[in-house]
């Protein structure tokens, strides 16, 4: 856990995760009681450390724009999200 700020039974945590001691990758969440929601910055990385793939989810939803990369770093795809408006 790389930051925790929280309110009553609310926390608002980024989550980095580890695979052999390499970056995997590192969500943002807030966690209610019965739930955990991913918001905010989204990214997983390869295992050489670049990135694989970065988007933002705003209340559990994707929001914006979302890039995929190729391992050597190359961006392969971009996609753009507006569930927060259906």
């Amino acid at each position: 856990v790389d930051t925790v700020r929280g309110s009553g039974d609310t926390a608002f945590v980024v989550i980095n995760g580890y695979y052999d001691k390499i970056l995997a990758f590192k969500y943002s969440n807030i966690f209610l009681p019965d739930q955990c929601i991913f918001h905010g910055l989204q990214t997983s990385f390869y295992p050489n450390g670049r990135k694989s793939m970065q988007g933002t989810y705003t209340f559990g939803k994707k929001n914006n724009d979302y890039k995929y990369w190729d391992m050597k770093g190359t961006e392969i795809s971009e996609a753009q999200y507006k569930e927060l408006n259906q």
